[in-house]
């Protein structure tokens, strides 16, 4: 089970994600995958190879309530895409007029 949690606060500029999923394998091991960083961007990955499923899973738990406790909280793609329209905003009221890009029609 994949589970996407976001830490958004336009005030302090936090637009954070974090994903986390067990993966079972054909052999009795199982993959705990974390992805983290900042919305709009790849972010990073952590993978995790455990020989009990079981273990995943407890792992898996704990990096939900550890980052519940850091302010995350569960979200749907709609919350996501959300956040990324929200940071998106943020960052074009923050350009200065010259960091726009038009066209020159002044001929100079």
């Amino acid at each position: 089970m994949k589970r996407l949690l976001l830490s958004v606060d336009p005030e302090q500029n936090r637009f954070r994600f974090f994903t986390v999923e067990v993966r079972e394998g054909n052999d009795g091991t199982a993959e705990l995958r974390r992805r983290w960083g900042r919305i709009g961007t790849k972010g990073r990955e952590g993978v995790q190879v455990f020989d009990d499923p079981a273990a995943a899973h407890g792992a898996y738990d704990t990096f939900l309530a550890r980052r519940e406790r850091r302010g995350y909280r569960l979200a749907s793609a709609v919350e996501l895409r959300h956040a990324q329209r929200l940071l998106a905003w943020k960052r074009a009221r923050e350009r200065t007029p010259n960091q726009h890009v038009f066209p020159n029609t002044l001929g100079f």
